[in-house]
């Protein structure tokens, strides 16, 4: 074996294993970007601490800057009441009317929260699912041009390994 046909040999080879993981990048990619991070993130730890031994990139520093806290609270309180010597019949309507005037606040802030809670949801919902669209777009995206050039990489492959048994 030449050279030139060891080559043309290991070089298609390459190709083609590097095109078939790329081509079924779908069905284990997710495990391969998982293992390439963690590598990526030892080799950057173990660079960064020689580096840093060296000389030529310093350790973490920090610098406490201090903290400030404001606090704000306001509170007014406002009571109606009828005097002790006030009739009975008078107490009992101020205290009906009391308490019709609450229930329609608190039906008026039942109605408000739930107006508010749907139109909530119904946003929240609405960026959800533009979000959802959105990354499955991308994901379709990446995946048809990873899995052309996996099929690019097959097909030089298997070109270089037909044509090297014919090199020099």
């Amino acid at each position: 074996m030449t050279t030139a046909q060891f080559t043309l040999y290991a070089t298609g080879l390459t190709c083609s294993i590097v095109g078939t993981v790329l081509w079924a990048w779908n069905d284990f990619g997710s495990w391969i970007a998982s293992f390439m991070r963690r590598v990526a993130g030892r080799c950057w730890r173990f660079a960064r601490s020689v580096l840093v031994r060296v000389g030529l990139l310093h350790g973490r520093v920090y610098v406490d800057a201090g903290t400030a806290t404001v606090t704000f609270s306001g509170h007014a309180d406002a009571v109606k009441s009828l005097g002790d010597d006030a009739p009975l019949e008078r107490k009992l309507a101020f205290l009906m009317e009391q308490d019709r005037e609450h229930q329609v606040r608190f039906q008026r802030l039942e109605r408000e929260l739930r107006a508010a809670i749907t139109e909530n949801v119904e946003t929240l919902r609405r960026d959800l699912d533009s979000r959802i669209a959105d990354e499955i777009l991308q994901l379709r995206t990446e995946r048809v041009a990873v899995r052309r050039a996996g099929v690019a990489l097959v097909v030089v492959g298997l070109v270089l390994l037909s044509i090297y048994p014919y090199a020099g």
